[in-house]
């Protein structure tokens, strides 16, 4: 580049940066304020601490050698209902009398991962999943489909979109964490003893040290936001939620019996995790005796796989480096996407909406290497962390393709044309996989529940349109019954692809 060139070039960015730094002023005048340099001084927040509160090992016939954890991603409805499939399968991995599940020692969790784990924990809690051999049993009981039914993600639309400036005014009736407390974790529910069912805090999942009467009986339970202002992670834990003095909500208006942190009720700790930019409302937190206040967004700005909290509670856990085990739950994925669609104007919201997406994918895409790297500093053994999601039907899918019969190819490609040139919407596709007669007997209510054993007699044309079917999924106002029953099966299938991989975690 020649020298004439790159003063040209300077001069353009030094205007622009004058024309920047102008408006700013301005902008500054008519607030009749006007502000020099921005505010750039803030206190970090305290680092995830484990000493302070009972370990989750002391809970009743838990192995005391073994830590093991579990982080659940983000992605709205998938989220949630992958992971709750994943979950499912994990309790039917059994070790002596207890289960894989049961072993779990830690969750963290982002967005969509924290209603698998808020939801089924709210059934540990309430001693409703004690009444059945297992969880997949609880699944297919008559009490999950009419007295405890999960959460539907409420999600992007134009409609949602437009309350948010009246959520900022706190005009919006039923507030984000009161559906959340009403819809995922029962509250107000009867339990199976016919008992309403309580308000969940934090005070579940940690117990203080210095406790002398009160029992560990769940693992402990983090979810993770962003701090707006500055991009910091932020895990929902009790010394956090104290040292930042957080004593309230201002969005919505809500006052907490804080109680050192412990008082802070989940359903914001999740919300908070969920808050997608643009899409879902932000948490507004209180800070006691100052008008200021934290700002919280969805936790997958930073991490959408919820590793990095969950590689600091392994750390500080006591058990020996070879007995910690972790797994990742990553339920992303957008299917196989076009590269090319028919010519016309994009939409501004579908701009935003992919460079959101593409925020997250990016910090998905690094995930792998970001986990080594921390886990070798922690020295922590690679061969005792195990990914798993919907890429483990893809890569299943992979597998198939390179042993499959001439038929086969010819029957998914013409499958993948018939998608590709509009002939079949997902129903059509959906209705396409069910239509096999191993799925007899089985409807959009409860597909989910096809025996596992049927899972190895699954055909190229099946994996395919169980992959793409979950990976299609997306944040909405409503997702069908067919695309929850679709995701919780995916999940059980994820799982048992890779069912010795993940019994070895607990051995």
């Amino acid at each position: 580049m020649s020298l004439k060139k790159s003063i040209f070039q300077n001069k353009n960015m030094l205007l622009l940066m004058l024309v920047a730094m102008a408006m700013n002023f301005l902008s500054s005048c008519v607030n009749n304020k006007i502000v020099i340099n921005s505010n750039t001084r803030y206190k970090p927040i305290p680092a995830i601490e484990t000493k302070l509160y009972k370990s989750p090992q002391e809970r009743e016939g838990q192995a005391s050698s073994l830590a093991l954890g579990v982080a659940i991603s983000g992605g709205g409805s998938r989220a949630q209902y992958f992971g709750t499939g994943v979950l499912i399968a994990l309790d039917e991995i059994k070790k002596d009398q207890s289960s894989f599940l049961n072993e779990v020692d830690y969750f963290s969790t982002v967005s969509g991962g924290g209603f698998a784990a808020g939801y089924y924990l709210t059934l540990k809690k309430n001693n409703i999943l004690d009444k059945y051999p297992s969880y997949f049993d609880y699944w297919k009981s008559d009490a999950r489909k009419k007295r405890f039914q999960e959460f539907l993600f409420k999600g992007a639309s134009a409609i949602t979109i437009a309350k948010l400036p009246g959520y900022e005014r706190n005009a919006i009736f039923k507030s984000y964490p009161s559906m959340i407390d009403h819809e995922l974790l029962q509250l107000g529910k009867p339990d199976l003893e016919d008992k309403p069912i309580d308000t969940m805090f934090l005070s579940d999942f940690f117990i203080p040290v210095e406790s002398s009467d009160k029992k560990v009986r769940f693992p402990i339970f983090v979810t993770n936001g962003t701090i707006y202002n500055n991009g910091e992670r932020l895990p929902f834990m009790p010394h956090i939620i104290n040292a930042l003095r957080i004593n309230g909500s201002l969005l919505p208006k809500k006052q907490f019996e804080i109680n050192k942190g412990y008082g802070f009720p989940l359903s914001y700790a999740i919300s908070g995790s969920a808050a997608f930019p643009g899409v879902l409302p932000m948490l507004k937190l209180s800070i006691k005796n100052t008008d200021s206040v934290i700002r919280v967004i969805d936790g997958g700005a930073v991490d959408n796989l919820g590793y990095a909290t969950l590689l600091e509670l392994l750390h500080l856990d006591r058990v020996s480096l070879d007995k910690k085990r972790m797994l990742v739950i990553d339920c992303g994925g957008l299917g196989n996407e076009v590269q090319q669609q028919p010519n016309g104007r994009v939409s501004y919201a579908g701009l935003i909406s992919k460079a959101l997406m593409y925020t997250v994918d990016i910090n998905i895409l690094y995930a792998d290497n970001n986990i080594k790297y921390i886990a070798n500093y922690y020295h922590i053994n690679q061969n005792n962390i195990k990914r798993i999601g919907i890429s483990t039907i893809k890569n299943k899918l992979f597998e198939l393709e390179k042993s499959a019969d001439q038929k086969s190819v010819q029957e998914l490609e013409a499958l993948k044309r018939n998608i590709l040139k509009r002939r079949m919407n997902w129903t059509d596709v959906y209705n396409d996989f069910v239509s096999e007669p191993m799925f007899k007997g089985y409807t959009n209510d409860n597909i989910s529940e096809v025996p596992s054993d049927l899972f190895k007699n699954f055909s190229l044309k099946q994996v395919f349109e169980l992959y793409e079917l979950s990976s299609q999924v997306d944040t909405k106002i409503k997702i069908y019954d067919w695309e929850r029953e679709i995701l919780v099966l995916g999940g059980r299938y994820a799982v048992s692809m890779e069912q010795v991989a993940i019994s070895d975690l607990i051995k």
